[in-house]
């Protein structure tokens, strides 16, 4: 039904009689109807007005619908907002226009008028017209005014005293929101305390089709067993509440509580779908792809909780993706870490002999790394970096306690240091990060001289005899170089 309709269906209009008229008239014109269509006549009255509006669908049963319909003064009041009144002279005057299909004549005509009647023909005349904002215009000049929507009501009902004109009030709106949509309504509507009235009226179907979606989302994330459930979830929740959130900010208001609780309740789902979708999945890009839901739960929400949840996990998240390797070096990063893994949980002697493994096995996967992403490219030197550093830790170990506190290194010292030293040319090849590059630097100077000191020894004397001098020497050039360390810096 349109709000044309209102008018042209009225149950007034299918007896031929106005608003106003008496309950004989009704009557009589109710017993000729009947008796015309039980020999399969027509006949016409003069309120039919089928100039400017279809002509009236009379049937035996829309007859006796339209008496039941206006039995009763309250309804009679309902239907009278939406059809004519003959209370004044000059109402007839103009209906004449009207019935030559003259109906702008007999708008000019009730606009000079200052009487409800004709304020209420007016507003009628821009139903039929489809004319929505100045029906409202019209239609505030009544219902805005208790001393006009009294007078309307005298001049539908003999007696109006005990008529409810806030429910009348209501009646109105709500019966021309349903026939020409809350929205439309809304858009049409003067800027008056009665657009509150139609807010709450157009928002409730938005809102009942965005609660609904949101129960879905949470039904579908909850039973889903897997990870691409909840993503699914929530980016089916995400693109179909987007345009109906806008429709409600609209309608609504920004400010109202409909809309702020609303937003809240659809960017938390959303934001519960992302969570649940990163811990379950093992996906490389999850956390891309569950920062896209976070970002828009963050634009959504209204309230300052909802807003700090989504704040604290977009700040997590991104703490993910700042960890994760660069677009198209995922295998590698995924190798490399899988070695790093590997060798961190081994214990310290077998870490000693698996570093050249590690160093080995690594530095292919590194290779193709630097190719696709840059010698400078940070991820690659930090990951490049925790190689070598992983590799040398044996030799750095005894390196620093002799720094920090002076102490004898352990007897194995020594066979530690230049153990190390046999895969130092491979750690050259090795990227590493300005920070730690001049810690390698003393680092392999030393096991440069330990191994020299070592080398000269050997040469001179006989393996028996060198090995407790061969220690000697190399501890007391590790001291001198330490002591030269220490005085530098």
């Amino acid at each position: 039904m349109s709000a044309r309709d209102l008018v042209s269906e009225n149950p007034f209009r299918t007896l031929g009689v106005y608003a106003n008229a008496s309950a004989k008239d009704r009557s009589a014109n109710a017993s000729k109807l009947k008796a015309f269509l039980r020999v399969g006549k027509s006949v016409a009255f003069p309120p039919d007005f089928a100039a400017v509006l279809p002509a009236p669908k009379r049937t035996a049963e829309s007859v006796a619908a339209a008496e039941a319909a206006l039995s009763l003064p309250a309804d009679r009041l309902r239907h009278a907002q939406f059809w004519f009144a003959n209370a004044k002279p000059a109402d007839e005057i103009a209906f004449n226009r009207l019935r030559g299909g003259d109906i702008a004549g007999a708008t000019e005509i009730w606009e000079k008028i200052g009487q409800t009647s004709a304020v209420q023909n007016r507003l009628v005349c821009a139903l039929i017209q489809g004319n929505l904002r100045r029906a409202l215009a019209d239609a505030e000049l009544i219902y805005g005014n208790d001393v006009r929507l009294r007078q309307f009501a005298e001049i539908a009902v003999a007696d109006a005293a005990g008529t409810d004109f806030e429910k009348l009030r209501s009646d109105f709106y709500d019966t021309l929101c349903d026939a020409a949509g809350a929205e439309a309504v809304l858009a049409a509507m003067p800027n008056s305390p009665l657009r509150g009235r139609i807010r709450g009226q157009a928002a409730k179907p938005i809102l009942d089709e965005i609660y609904a979606l949101v129960a879905a989302a949470k039904n579908e994330r909850k039973s889903g067993v897997f990870s691409d459930a909840a993503l699914k979830a929530g980016t089916k929740l995400m693109n179909s509440a987007r345009p109906l959130l806008q429709k409600l900010r609209n309608t609504a208001g920004e400010a109202s509580s409909d809309f702020r609780l609303t937003a809240d309740k659809v960017g938390l789902e959303v934001l519960q779908c992302a969570i649940d979708y990163f811990n379950k999945s093992k996906d490389d890009e999850a956390a891309h792809r569950a920062m896209v839901l976070i970002k828009f739960a963050q634009a959504t929400v209204a309230g300052t909780m909802a807003r700090e949840r989504c704040d604290e996990t977009a700040r997590i998240m991104q703490e993910n993706i700042d960890a994760l390797p660069p677009p198209g070096v995922a295998a590698e990063a995924k190798a490399i870490n899988a070695e790093l893994e590997k060798y961190n949980n081994a214990t310290q002697s077998d870490r000693l002999l698996m570093a050249r493994g590690l160093l080995e096995r690594t530095r292919p996967h590194l290779q193709a790394m630097r190719a696709r992403l840059g010698a400078s490219n940070p991820f690659y030197l930090q990951l490049s970096t925790e190689i070598v550093m992983a590799a040398a830790f044996p030799a750095y170990a005894i390196l620093k306690v002799i720094a920090e506190t002076g102490k004898r290194p352990p007897s194995n010292a020594l066979y530690i240091l230049l153990h190390v030293w046999s895969y130092v040319d491979l750690m050259d090849s090795f990227d590493l990060e300005n920070d730690f590059k001049d810690s390698y630097r003393v680092m392999r100077n030393m096991l440069e001289q330990c191994h020299l000191a070592a080398k000269g020894l050997a040469a001179r004397k006989s393996r028996q005899e060198d090995q407790s001098k061969v220690t000697c020497i190399v501890l007391a050039v590790i001291a001198v170089i330490v002591v030269i360390i220490i005085a530098s810096s």
